[in-house]
């Protein structure tokens, strides 16, 4: 009995000991525990021709598909990034060029961004999600599934297991970061004032060009920004233009600059859409043509072979030439209504046979016209027919 206060002593020093680093582990574990990585929606692409239902189970589908564990990843809308990014920069909005996706990175103060699009009919939908560094500005994968005969609920399960699949590689794939380089700061480092910006604005024709400082987009047709002093270059892009770039030297103190950037057509993509050589192409006009010419053709020569047929036969119903010595006299315009029919029956065939042996045709050609009227000097009718081959 006398021992027995010496082993409450130990048993309370043991009990003591075990909870100081028990407690130690959890904070610890809390310290050392890695912090939710913010995933930003960049874009949701649901196609306009997809039922109502897929569309909304897929975007019903991907909030709950990136939060499904809320301890690793963090998740913020497409409407949140697209308000975020248009509230800094209009061009950053649908802008997935690298340097876009490093600024809408910074913006929204997320790692990992999403461009996810749903598109397909008759219960078959393709599915197609990619993942960014938004700290480098680099595409890390993309997933693509395709949902044969799938309901709305099917589909938006699948898309949000493409969503989850693709995230977990993403989570297993190392990412560089980047780091500013450290500045060397010298003891005689004098601190000056910031430099007076200057307005520059830039107009670019076409108006759809895209206007760019360096490598940050400013938007399309006019932009304004304000800059400090130095050597920079605008560029003016388009699709089917010449890129032309354009060095700016911005003075202190200096004056708005207005800069103005015509883009000229690319003469590569002109003559390579130019159709003057290559090999003949069928033409739904010319054939529509040609049958308008052999119909008609046909009946004019069958009108004028029955004028010619009709000429020097009495003109009464009955009787003989005693009884009816008037007789038709057709010859001329039996000739002439028989030549302009087989003129436009051979026009007809000719270009029949012709669109037969042309080929199969990339663009559709125009449709022919046809135009009714009265002639308002003459008041006689007026049938006027165009078309192009």
């Amino acid at each position: 009995m006398r021992h027995a206060p010496l082993h409450s002593a130990v048993c309370a020093a043991t009990l003591a000991a075990v909870l100081t680093f028990a407690f130690a582990g959890v904070a610890s574990a809390e310290k050392h525990a890695d912090p939710a990585v913010a995933v930003a929606v960049l874009a949701l692409e649901l196609d306009e021709g997809l039922p109502t239902d897929v569309s909304r189970a897929c975007a019903k589908q991907i909030g709950p598909a990136i939060q499904a564990d809320d301890r690793k990843f963090r998740y913020i809308d497409p409407a949140a990034t697209r308000d975020g990014l248009i509230a800094r920069s209009p061009a950053l909005a649908g802008c997935f060029e690298t340097a876009c996706i490093k600024r809408a990175g910074t913006v929204l103060d997320a790692s990992i961004g999403i461009r996810a699009s749903v598109g397909g009919e008759a219960q078959i939908y393709d599915i197609k999600v990619k993942y960014y560094d938004l700290v480098t500005g680099k595409k890390l994968l993309e997933e693509t599934k395709t949902c044969e005969i799938c309901t709305a609920l099917e589909t938006g399960n699948l898309f949000a297991k493409t969503v989850q699949l693709g995230l977990r590689k993403v989570e297993a794939t190392p990412r560089a970061t980047e780091e500013p380089p450290a500045k060397v700061v010298t003891p005689t480092e004098v601190k000056k004032a910031p430099a007076e910006k200057v307005s520059v604005k830039v107009r670019v024709l076409p108006v759809e060009g895209l206007i760019e400082l360096g490598d940050l987009p400013l938007g399309s047709g006019t932009a304004s920004t304000e800059l400090e002093p130095g050597q920079y270059t605008l560029r003016g892009a388009l699709e089917g233009y010449q890129t032309q770039e354009v060095p700016v030297t911005i003075e202190p103190k200096g004056s708005p600059i207005e800069i103005y950037v015509q883009l000229a057509p690319d003469p590569e993509v002109i003559e390579g859409s130019g159709g003057g050589g290559g090999a003949l192409q069928k033409s739904t006009a010319r054939l529509v043509t040609g049958w308008i010419l052999a119909v008609v053709g046909a009946g004019g020569a069958g009108a004028g072979g029955y004028l010619l047929w009709l000429d020097g036969q009495v003109t009464c119903a009955t009787g003989t030439f005693s009884e009816c010595p008037n007789v038709f006299e057709t010859t001329t315009p039996g000739v002439l209504v028989f030549g302009a029919g087989m003129v436009a029956l051979t026009s007809g065939i000719f270009l029949i046979a012709l669109d037969a042996t042309a080929e199969e045709a990339g663009d559709a050609a125009p449709a022919a016209s046809f135009d009714l009227g009265l002639d308002p000097t003459t008041g006689a009718g007026v049938v006027q027919f165009s078309t192009s081959f």
